[in-house]
């Protein structure tokens, strides 16, 4: 079974409900990782989705924009974040912390 991919986009802002958080903690419970991946460049995403793409259990949240990821951490709780720490917007150790806070 291949794990599911998934770039998130502004317009599933709108579908977060207390009810994903729910089936989130149970989709984690059954042994599922949910690894956020943080960067500004396409290419390094990209890379990242090759080599950890075919690992079982292991969905893989691939973020472009450091305020998105903040935003989605909140509904979707990641169990590792593997980030850029020289981002656009923001300063990776910074965001880091931030998502880890929300957690």
């Amino acid at each position: 079974m291949k794990p599911a991919f998934s770039v998130v986009h502004r317009m599933e802002r709108d579908r977060l409900t207390l009810l994903n958080s729910w089936a989130e903690k149970e989709w984690q419970d059954q042994g599922h990782k949910r690894v956020f991946v943080i960067d500004d460049s396409r290419d390094s995403l990209l890379l990242m989705q090759h080599y950890l793409g075919g690992l079982n259990n292991l969905h893989l949240d691939l973020y472009d924009d450091e305020f998105r990821a903040l935003e989605y951490a909140s509904s979707y709780f990641p169990d590792l974040i593997i980030m850029d720490v020289n981002l656009n917007k923001m300063n990776g150790v910074k965001l880091t912390e931030m998502i880890r806070n929300i957690s």
